[in-house]
């Protein structure tokens, strides 16, 4: 299990992706499914295997960032695999890192503002089985 692997506590370890203990004690003991949200902060935030994740087949850990790849001529670049979640979130994700740094924090403050207007949503998701988190 990765959470035990990285030797943290399930309070230490949701604080890093912003659930609490008794969300990741749900998911380790099966009762509630990780939602797509939070098995790519988790990828993200540990460099974690999503395969390894979700299935357990793989290297737990990835060679490389998850979220991007280094290249010479830029730096950095999007790489779409990791997140597997709605098209129009990826083309987000896409479009925010084409986007000159100068203008991320207003992005971020824009979606920051827009969620606060609605109820927050868990980032749990429906039961389904036990998980690697």
């Amino acid at each position: 299990m990765l959470r035990n692997d990285i030797k943290m506590s399930q309070k230490a370890f949701g604080s890093e992706i912003g659930v609490s203990d008794s969300a990741i004690s749900q998911i380790e003991k099966g009762k509630v499914h990780p939602s797509d949200t939070l098995i790519i902060a988790v990828c993200l935030r540990w460099n974690v295997n999503r395969k390894w994740l979700e299935t357990g087949k793989g290297k737990m850990f990835l060679d490389e960032p998850a979220s991007v790849t280094k290249t010479s001529q830029t730096g950095y670049h999007y790489d779409a695999s990791i997140c597997k979640a709605h098209p129009i979130c990826q083309e987000i994700c896409k479009l925010c890192h084409e986007t000159p740094d100068d203008h991320k924090q207003e992005i971020l403050e824009y979606i920051q503002f827009k969620q606060s207007l609605k109820p927050k949503r868990s980032l749990t998701g429906a039961k389904r089985g036990k998980r690697n988190v």
